[in-house]
């Protein structure tokens, strides 16, 4: 268990940015420090919204990140909090689930699968149980049992660490 653990801290460790730009965010193009983001990240959430749903490769990974990474924020608690449901909630909301669902299946872009899995793995971890449905009827655990055989051994290694 504390095996299993340590390597999924270590596969999104793997995906985090490098230290120097771990408190940094990218919107337009731009590095903007943590001080100048809302508390919560949400004020990125139409910019994130918009580049996951671009049909441009790079856009769609800079937004899954932004979502990743926002999430990400809430996960270092043994136990969700209210506002890790809320943030969650927050990105249920956008109606990207079905979009993140078809990221998994996008294997020609490993890290883009990476992102989306982590970002979905949080989601239904944090979610309240309507959510957690929202989370099955689109598709995702079907998605996540066919990336055990993905080819890339970090998806593998990520689907493999996530408790649904």
């Amino acid at each position: 268990m504390e095996l299993q653990a340590r390597r999924r801290l270590e596969t999104t460790d793997s995906l985090a940015e490098p230290e120097e730009n771990k408190k940094k965010w990218l919107q337009k193009g731009q590095i903007v420090e943590d001080s100048e983001k809302s508390e919560t990240g949400l004020d990125y959430l139409p910019e994130m919204v918009r580049d996951v749903r671009s049909n441009i490769l790079a856009s769609q990974l800079k937004g899954t990140t932004g979502f990743r990474m926002l999430l990400c924020s809430c996960s270092d608690r043994v136990l969700p909090s209210n506002d890790a449901f809320s943030l969650v909630h927050e990105v249920v909301k956008t109606g990207l689930l079905a979009r993140f669902k078809e990221f998994l299946e996008k294997t020609k872009s490993p890290q883009l699968q990476c992102e989306a899995t982590v970002e979905l793995g949080y989601s239904v971890v944090c979610s309240s149980l309507k959510d957690v449905q929202r989370f099955i009827d689109c598709g995702a655990v079907q998605e996540f049992v066919k990336l055990l055989n993905s080819p890339s051994e970090e998806v593998r290694d990520i689907v493999s660490g996530i408790e649904i």
